[in-house]
């Protein structure tokens, strides 16, 4: 029984670990792949509904505006134009009136993603870490539990 424990813990060690290298590895890819897609929806925004609210749930979400500056959006929206998602205070005119007000996210989406990324990848480093010496620490107290009862 003590064998298939350890066999046990070993694998999910081995996986633990291939998963956390394949974050690390495939991280500037995905990042990359999210970059595009939100360039190529940002270039639709005013005529494709979809890409309009996953850019407005994008940019409440992670309090940005624009892939990487907020304006941007002037080439889509007209000259000082913003999406209502990139107001800080939300008001009916706050698109329109946002960069005269100040009233807008000053952080660029690409920006707010990294240091997102960057949050989410020390997390899961932290956490595999202990996880993994919780269980690599299990098993030389199995080994002296099952002596015990013998």
């Amino acid at each position: 029984m003590l064998s298939l424990y350890m066999f046990v813990m070993a694998l999910l060690v081995v996986i633990e670990l291939s998963v956390g290298i394949a974050i690390f590895v495939t991280k500037s890819r995905v990042l990359s792949l999210i970059t595009q897609s939100l360039r190529s929806a940002e270039s639709v925004y005013s005529s494709d509904h979809v890409a309009a609210l996953a850019w407005d749930s994008v940019q409440r979400g992670w309090r940005c505006c624009g892939l990487y500056r907020y304006d941007e959006w002037f080439r889509y929206l007209g000259r000082s134009s913003l999406p209502r998602s990139c107001c800080v205070r939300y008001s009916s005119d706050c698109g329109n009136d946002a960069v005269q007000t100040g009233n807008f996210y000053q952080t660029g989406c690409a920006s707010a993603l990294s240091q997102w990324a960057y949050k989410a990848e020390i997390t899961t480093a932290v956490l595999t870490t202990f996880l993994m010496s919780l269980q690599l620490l299990s098993l030389p107290l199995a080994r002296r539990y099952q002596r015990i009862l013998h």
